[in-house]
């Protein structure tokens, strides 16, 4: 009877646990917008990620009782881990010691071999886990571990296998040797649940390790998700939502799943946070949860596969379809899916696809076409929006080039896309969007639109097809275009075989002018007036002259000068200079003021129509990937049109000297935390205008590894040298702020900041003898020096010098053996970067430099003085060569051997009598013991 009321205790503790494991995602307000919140949703709604007193917390640490019960949950053995309570292996997890909600937990892990204590009878459960410590435990958990004892073992072969072979590492943050954040481990952990197990197939001789699924294996994928927490995984192409299939909700989807050559069709359910929109017609993998419902997916489809075009004039054929961007014929999979307007377009009627329908194009594995997702446009829903509101759209027509409306309010409704066909609304059509609609036999409106703009000098204009070069970048003309040579007041249809039309954009030539692209990225509406796709002006204030009964205000602009304003009503002049006060009408500026204003007809500033933002925000960190600034997690997103201004640029004097940082020289550079801004713009959606405010502001690149290859020399008045970097095709010239910053040869680390200057350089020349050091062995893509392995990047910048130590041009990889050395740069995660052989220089100079340790034959190199601290030998090598090491410290535990046996030691810490008994040896064969710390142990005499 005990018995099996002991059975039923624990099965009722396991399926209560696993019931669990499907609780409602808690809202947490603490990670609203952090970049993990996608992650840290889904894992809460499996039940692996609860959360505590502290919500998430995202951005605290995690102990190491805290990742053992994460990895338990996630393993589906929360269960076992309730029955597993009780007395551990280790004094300091205990019931009574305040860790009981841990105990099972880390006795279920530890047992299994996925985490373990430290040897001495403790695990640690306060300890705080670092960040490689979480990786190599999560590659274990798969299974990986083999390939990442292959690749050098802890920790660098698994942080090798996790980024380069499970691709786990995505939208992850941390550093080596730094405690790793909820927020990465949790994003580690989500990443994980969906990689294919590595197993283990044969026994004895015939034993291996396979990732599951791979083709060749013979074997079954296997995923965490699937084999652990026994959720049904499903593979196929989404075929129809509720736009295309009636039989659809707007919460369900229909997958085609192929197997065997046999193709079924099942509906599914999504959750809620699924764009059904963005899958239509991509091949996908997807998890079913225990109510049937699909709550996370991963698109298999490549990305170079999915296709965002225009069907070319000559049309679509049953066998072939021509798109405008790619200017190529794609022939039609046997089984394409095919619509248009949401509607099934079968094979026999590809030809009736018109011209110019506009969509989503997805190509199989032999690049045809395998699904079309197309809209075929309205002509009078087709323009440049002018102004919005709830129940219309102004716009100037394409079609007419005249001003007409998109009436809102006759729609049943209206849906927004961007150009991908992901979720857009009306609040993200502004003044300039690209607009495109149809309307359907419902009176439902679909509206695409595309915010992308191009502004620069007019270089040149090709004839034949209206090709525009603007400051060096080519732009097609689309099909139905317009433009105007009256600042906007009127537009003109742009035809390319108008001798008319093409003289006026000839005329445009070496003018500024402005141009709205299309869906397929082609100008599409263009003007010589930079205001008048949107008649809204960002800039920062420099002066106000109200002292008239004409005031003036001046304003620094996106034009990249100070630009004089007149008001429409002198009321607004006097309200704004309560807002500029503070700014001296002599030009010294204690306050930056960031205005925005409407210009009407005259140019002037609109009457009531302006607004001034002087409230400086304190930014947080912006990686180089991050498209946004953000202040307290709140995202404000970078783009073309974002006007970016740097109010200072004289650290000495407080000066009012603005200056534009372009788009290229912001958006893919890092910011430091703690930045002071002004931003104009709408929480979550485009930064309109961003003024930093401090002079010492600099937004700069991740690090760059690389070799200058020449001589710095001076150039329109900068310094300029020659640099090969890791990762770039070939050595650029970078700016320097000295002659003497860097010199040819040297090996650097720097940054770019956004005024394309080298900045933060870390530097030593390819022949510092301490640098150099010996190759102990070669494996493929990996080297061995002092013992450990090293990898070396496929991208990695790799050079030889000469005898006089002088760069003697490039080399590769697998030229180098263990007779030479090198010297080299590696980044954060240990991977070597840039590489130098010095084998040459330091053969003819006698100095390998190869920072031996441990017990080695050696003699005193050179004339060795008793008062010297320190010494230098040369070693004897296993090639039996002698090579001049780098310098050793004589310690106060330095003890020396004569031939006799005699012991000389350090009396007191006085170290003169080993260095005498050093100094009488002359150029004899002595041993040697040295440390890892450049100390010398001891030494013995052995040759008379």
């Amino acid at each position: 009877m005990k018995k099996v009321l002991s059975f039923i205790l624990v099965l009722s503790m396991v399926l209560g646990s696993f019931g669990m494991a499907f609780a409602a995602p808690a809202a947490g307000s603490d990670i609203a917008g952090h970049q993990n919140e996608k992650a840290i949703l889904r894992l809460n709604k499996l039940g692996i990620v609860k959360g505590d007193d502290r919500g998430f917390a995202p951005d605290a640490s995690i102990t190491r009782a805290e990742f053992a019960v994460l990895v338990v949950r996630a393993l589906g053995l929360e269960g076992s881990a309730n029955v597993a309570k009780g007395e551990t292996q280790f004094t300091d997890v205990t019931m009574t010691n305040g860790y009981d909600w841990a105990t099972g937990a880390i006795n279920v892990a530890t047992r299994l071999g996925y985490i373990q204590g430290y040897g001495n009878g403790k695990f640690g459960p306060g300890d705080n886990i670092k960040y490689e410590d979480a990786i190599t435990l999560l590659v274990r958990i798969l299974g990986y571990e083999p390939a990442a004892q292959e690749k050098g073992g802890y920790p660098v072969g698994y942080l090798v296998v996790a980024e380069q072979d499970i691709d786990m590492t995505d939208h992850v943050k941390g550093n080596t040797g730094e405690a790793a954040t909820r927020g990465a481990v949790f994003q580690l952990l989500d990443n994980a649940l969906t990689k294919p197990l590595m197993i283990q197939t044969g026994y004895g001789d015939e034993k291996k390790y396979v990732v599951s699924g791979q083709k060749g294996t013979g074997t079954e994928k296997q995923t965490i998700l699937t084999n652990k927490l026994g959720i049904d995984e499903i593979e196929g192409r989404v075929t129809a939502n509720f736009r295309v299939s009636s039989r659809l909700k707007a919460n369900e989807i229909e997958i085609t799943i192929v197997e065997d050559k046999k193709a079924t069709t099942e509906k599914y359910k999504v959750s809620e946070d699924i764009d059904v929109d963005a899958l239509l017609g991509l091949e996908v993998t997807a998890w079913e949860d225990k109510d049937d419902v699909l709550f996370r997916y991963e698109v298999d489809t490549d990305e170079e596969d999915v296709i965002y075009d225009t069907v070319a004039k000559a049309g679509a054929s049953e066998k072939e379809v021509k798109l405008v961007v790619e200017d190529d014929e794609f022939e039609w999979a046997d089984d394409a899916k095919v619509y248009v307007n949401n509607k099934e377009v079968k094979a026999k009627d590809f030809d009736e696809i018109k011209d110019y329908a506009y969509g989503r194009v997805v190509l199989d594995e032999y690049g045809d076409v395998a699904f079309a997702y197309f809209f075929e446009f309205d002509a009078k829903m087709q323009g440049m929006a002018l102004k919005v509101k709830d129940d219309e759209i102004e716009f100037i027509s394409i079609d007419t080039a005249d001003e007409d409306l998109i009436e809102l309010d006759k729609a049943e409704k209206v849906y927004v896309f961007n150009a991908d066909f992901s979720a857009a609304s009306l609040k993200d059509i502004k003044e300039g969007t690209a607009v495109f609609g149809w309307i359907d036999g419902d009176d439902n409106y679909y509206i695409v639109i595309k915010n992308e703009v191009v502004e620069g000098k007019l270089e040149s204009v090709r004839v034949r097809d209206g090709r525009l070069t603007i400051d060096g970048k080519n732009i097609g003309k689309a099909p139905i275009a317009i433009y105007s040579d009256n600042e906007g007041k009127e537009y003109k249809e742009w035809l390319t075989d108008s001798a008319t039309s093409e003289n006026d954009i000839e005329d445009f030539v070496d003018e500024k002018i402005k141009v709205i692209l299309d869906l397929a990225g082609k100008a599409m509406v263009l003007t010589t007036d930079a205001n008048v796709t949107s008649n809204t002006v960002y800039g920062l204030a420099t002066h106000l002259k109200d002292d008239s009964r004409s005031p003036i205000l001046t304003v620094f602009t996106s034009e990249g000068k100070e630009i004089e304003y007149k008001f429409e009503d002198r009321a607004d002049a006097r309200k704004l200079g309560t807002w500029i006060e503070n700014i001296d009408k002599a030009g010294n500026k204690d306050e930056y003021t960031a205005v925005e204003f409407k210009l009407n007809k005259d140019g002037e500033i609109a009457k009531g129509e302006i607004k001034a933002n002087a409230t400086e925000s304190t930014l947080d960190a912006k990686e180089s990937k991050d498209k946004y600034v953000s202040v307290g997690g709140k995202k404000y997103y970078i783009r073309e049109n974002t006007v970016v201004v740097k109010a200072l640029n004289n650290k000495e004097k407080q000066e009012l000297k603005p200056s534009l940082i372009k788009y290229d020289d912001i958006v893919n550079r890092s910011i430091a935390a703690g930045e002071q801004a002004i931003i104009i713009g709408e929480e979550g959606k485009n930064a309109d205008l961003i003024v930093f405010v401090n002079p010492a502001f600099e937004a700069k690149d991740d690090v760059k590894h690389g070799l200058v290859t020449g001589d710095v020399n001076s150039k329109g008045g900068k310094y300029r040298v020659e640099i090969a970097v890791a990762g770039e095709a070939k050595a650029v010239e970078y700016i320097v702020d000295s002659r003497t910053a860097v010199k040819k040869g040297d090996l650097v680390k720097f940054s770019l900041n956004n005024k394309g200057e080298v900045t933060d350089i870390e530097s030593f020349n390819a022949n510092d003898k301490s640098e150099v050091v010996k190759v102990d062995a070669r494996d493929s893509d990996y080297l061995q020096i002092g013992g450990k392995w090293k990898l070396v990047d496929k991208n990695a910048v790799i050079y030889q010098v000469d005898k006089d130590g002088k760069l003697d041009g490039t080399s590769r990889l697998n030229r180098i053996s263990s007779k030479d050395t090198v010297v080299f740069v590696e980044d954060k995660d240990g991977v070597i970067q840039v590489l130098v052989v010095t084998t040459e220089f330091t053969k003819e100079a006698g100095n390998g430099n190869t920072t031996p340790e441990g017990t080695v034959t050696a003699k005193v190199y050179g004339k060795y003085d008793a008062s010297e601290t320190k010494i230098t030998f040369e070693v004897k090598d296993k090639d039996n060569n002698w090579n001049v090491t780098t310098e050793y410290e004589i310690t106060k535990d330095t003890i020396f051997v004569d031939i006799d046996g005699k012991v000389v030691e350090s009396i007191r810490d006085n170290t003169t009598p080993v260095r005498n008994a050093i100094a009488k040896v002359g150029n004899k064969v002595i041993e040697v013991v040295l440390t890892k710390n450049k100390t010398v142990d001891s030494i013995y005499q052995i040759e008379k």
